[in-house]
Order: C-alpha cells, then structure tokens, then sequence
C-alpha cells in the first residue's frame, strides 16, 4: 500500500474513533436533577421524575450530556440505567391486599364463629433455686 493512502486511512479511522457515538435512551430509578453543566455547582434546571425517559447525548467520566422534555442539561452518571424503563402495570380492580374487603363486607352468616377459649389452670409459682 501506498505511504499516502496509509495515512488517509489512519486519518479516517482516527476521525471515525473521535466521533460522538449515537445517543441512547435511559432513565434514573430515583429522581435526578438535571444541571446547566456537568457538576454540582452548576444551577439546577429542572427535576427528572423517576423512570422518566432522557436521551443521552454523551458522557463524560462523572456526568452525562442528557436531554429531557426538549431541555438539555447534565445529569449525575452513576444515577442513569441504560434502556428504556419497564413499562407502568396498570392497577386493576384491587390490589394485592383487596381479599381483606371480600373478608370485611361478607355477611355475618358466611364467616364462621370462633370456638370459646377454653380455661386455663392457673400455672404454679416460680421460686427461684439458689
């Protein structure tokens, strides 16, 4: 290979390797602040809810060039999880808890008596043994 087409190759890969890579999706599992810059010294912008999509422009070692609701800022890299969060499941009629209602509104006759306790012999004293 030529010496010239040597380094217009390297040049392109170089170039290629210093290009910003694709923005992705992510999402914080707590509620992020997102800054005008890349510290905390920076103003706070506005409040990222939890699982609320951003996309990530770029990154840096410590913060995240991020993007959410059309407002761009800075976001604390170790608070962002790569990909789109799980969709919300929808309540349905109850909850995990919702048998306690059927328990509470049955009619008297459904649910049985208790038993009397029977009685207990008083238990003899204790007197400790020295």
């Amino acid at each position: 290979m030529h010496p010239k087409h040597l380094a217009f190759f390297a040049a392109a890969a170089l170039a290629a390797s210093l290009a910003p890579a694709a923005a992705y999706e992510a999402y914080s599992p707590s509620a992020a602040t997102l800054r005008a810059g890349p510290g905390v010294g920076f103003a706070t912008v506005t409040a990222i809810p939890p699982y609320a999509p951003v996309n990530v422009t770029s990154c840096g070692p410590r913060w995240c060039q991020v993007a959410y609701a059309d407002i761009a800022g800075y976001v604390f890299k170790p608070l962002l999880v790569a990909g789109a969060p799980a969709p919300a499941v929808a309540a349905g009629p109850g909850g995990p808890l919702d048998f306690l209602g059927d328990l509470l509104e049955a009619p008297a006759a459904a649910v049985a008596p208790l038993a009397p306790a029977a009685p207990v012999a008083p238990a003899a004293p204790v007197v400790a043994a020295y």
